[in-house]
């Protein structure tokens, strides 16, 4: 005979984190899995993400979620990842990414849909994860022009080759200088159209 079980969500939210309790009951007991969608660097400042988010404040992040959810940050295993960086900008960055931002390896970079008769930006989508350039000036109404470059990974073999699975991980700071080096290497890789470039020059 099969084994049988039955299965509840609970769902919340904490602050500007979605959490969902997967209650399972089989017959041996009853588990549960707690799983949080979010960003430590928007919920650190209220649902925006375009200020500075030293390590400090990361550490400040982590542990009060960690204390107010009583969590493990050993236990608290990462099953997508995000990090990118804000590049102040002489001109128009969502003119510059229509207009330059071509390709990423062979993929290439395909328009967000609109939010409000908008686009911000584009993204390349690979596998494991997707190169992200977008107008963060524009999403935010800032008004000086803010370009943001993001890596996102939907599959964790590259950050957990690097020594990064749990939250826990993410604290070390011995992670910074790697996790810059795939972002700069994602640019890298960036098949870019600049006309206005004299190469002679």
């Amino acid at each position: 005979s099969y084994a049988t079980h039955t299965s509840y969500t609970h769902r919340a939210q904490f602050e500007n984190y979605y959490l969902s309790v997967l209650e399972t009951h089989k017959a041996n007991g009853v588990s549960y899995l707690l799983k949080i969608d979010g960003s430590l660097h928007k919920n650190h400042f209220g649902g925006k993400n375009y200020q500075r988010f030293s390590y400090p404040l990361l550490i400040e992040e982590i542990n009060r979620l960690c204390e107010a959810l009583h969590l493990n940050p050993a236990q608290c295993e990462i099953k997508n990842l995000e990090f990118g960086v804000n590049i102040p900008f002489l001109s128009s960055p969502i003119a510059y990414i229509d207009e330059s931002v071509l390709l990423h390896k062979t993929e290439e970079f395909i328009r967000y849909e609109k939010k409000d008769g908008i686009c911000l930006g584009r993204y390349a989508k690979h596998a494991q994860y997707s190169v992200k350039v977008y107008d963060k000036g524009l999403q935010n109404n800032l008004p000086e022009p803010l370009l943001r470059i993001e890596l996102r990974f939907v599959k964790m073999q590259p950050p957990n080759k690097i020594g990064i699975a749990t939250i826990a991980d993410i604290a070390k700071i011995e992670h910074a200088p790697t996790l810059l080096k795939l972002l700069c290497r994602a640019w890298i890789e960036v098949l870019v159209n600049e006309p206005e470039i004299n190469i002679d020059t």
